[in-house]
């Protein structure tokens, strides 16, 4: 089983944020299949810090550079999971959590979220 990391979910994991579950946070640390980073938390991580919605540490490509260092392998979007983010129920209004879930739906990954509104969602969620 392979995994998709939640925008927080990096961020926490990376920062040593208490807010990542020990279960994650175990998860994270142990385990052998990938745990990919959405080029989705990429683009959302660069437009919340623009907005000043998002403080960090370091700049957003130290924070990528990090991450990557951690060990996160980074998932590209395809135009299939695009155009299927546009068809998800609207459970989840946010365009970057939508497509979370079109790439784990494509996938077959396992996301890694505290957003209780993904387990809206045909896919396999964990905390």
């Amino acid at each position: 089983m392979s995994f998709l990391a939640d925008t927080h979910t990096a961020l926490w994991y990376f920062e040593g944020d208490p807010a990542l579950s020990d279960t994650a946070r175990e998860l994270l640390e142990t385990t052998i299949e990938p745990v990919y980073l959405s080029i989705a938390s990429v683009w959302e991580i660069s437009i919340k810090v623009g907005l000043r919605k998002l403080r960090l540490r370091a700049a957003p490509h130290r924070v990528l550079e990090g991450m990557l260092e951690a060990g996160f392998e980074l998932l590209p979007i395809t135009a299939n999971q695009a155009l299927q983010s546009g068809h998800l129920p609207f459970h989840h209004r946010d365009p970057f959590d939508r497509m979370l879930i079109a790439q784990a739906q494509d996938r077959g990954l396992t996301l890694i979220s505290r957003d209780e509104a993904l387990r809206e969602y045909d896919v396999m969620v964990l905390w």
